[in-house]
């Protein structure tokens, strides 16, 4: 058997030389067909590039209109603020000058209360020197409970912020 293979294998058949050349031209055609595989990813590549490079263009022209609105945009308003009416001007004036006037009421406010609360202390403290009688002892009880609620109904400082020529007036609780 051994032989036979060896014959049939030095003798080709019209079918096999067939089959060879028809896998050859598949092949052949195979390779074709990457190349051009090849050359489609390429030529895919290259319109991905001038696409991105055309989007980016066109989003940097859009970039630059909206700069420019804005640019023009900020050049009215500065426009339009430098030619205001003098009765605004004078609102805002007014308006300023008030904020620091509530502000500087404020602070008397702050001070005068500071002031009465030292007083309480001091009287406070006077009454604690004295000997203690019944009486005396409900007068301090009177006036712990007075200060107390004068505390809890105090009202926190006042801040003033400036903000955009404006002043605001902000109170802050503890």
């Amino acid at each position: 058997m051994a032989t036979a293979n060896l014959k049939d294998k030095g003798s080709e058949t019209e079918e096999e030389v067939q089959l060879i050349a028809q896998l050859q031209e598949v092949r052949a055609e195979k390779k074709k067909e990457l190349t051009k595989r090849e050359e489609d990813v390429k030529r895919l590549w290259e319109l991905g590039k001038v696409e991105r490079e055309k989007q980016d263009r066109l989003h940097e022209i859009k970039k630059e209109r909206i700069e420019s609105d804005q640019r023009e945009r900020y050049g009215s308003f500065l426009e339009e603020k430098t030619t205001t009416n003098p009765a605004a001007e004078r609102s805002d004036a007014l308006k300023t000058e008030l904020a620091l006037q509530l502000r500087d009421n404020r602070r008397l406010e702050d001070q005068n209360l500071s002031a009465q609360r030292i007083a309480e202390e001091t009287q406070l403290r006077q009454l604690d020197e004295l000997p203690s009688t019944e009486e005396i002892t409900e007068l301090k009880w009177k006036q712990s409970l007075y200060m107390y609620h004068q505390r809890s109904q105090q009202q926190p400082p006042a801040q003033c912020y400036r903000h955009r020529s404006k002043y605001l007036l902000f109170l802050v609780s503890y």
